[in-house]
């Protein structure tokens, strides 16, 4: 993976964060499932672009 791959891919996850911070200080509840599935997905690119799944 190349170090601009992993930029975008460490954003993402930084964005996900500040997105649960953001509801959290609106005293909004993170569905657990939603954070989960978010996760999941970050994982499945990495392993894709590891893998040249994706391009």
């Amino acid at each position: 993976m190349t170090n601009e791959r992993e930029e975008t891919y460490a954003a993402l996850r930084q964005e996900k964060d500040r997105l649960e911070c953001w509801l959290a200080a609106r005293q909004w509840p993170v569905n657990p499932e939603i954070s989960l599935a978010l996760d999941r997905l970050l994982v499945l690119i990495e392993q894709g672009e590891a893998n040249g799944d994706i391009r």
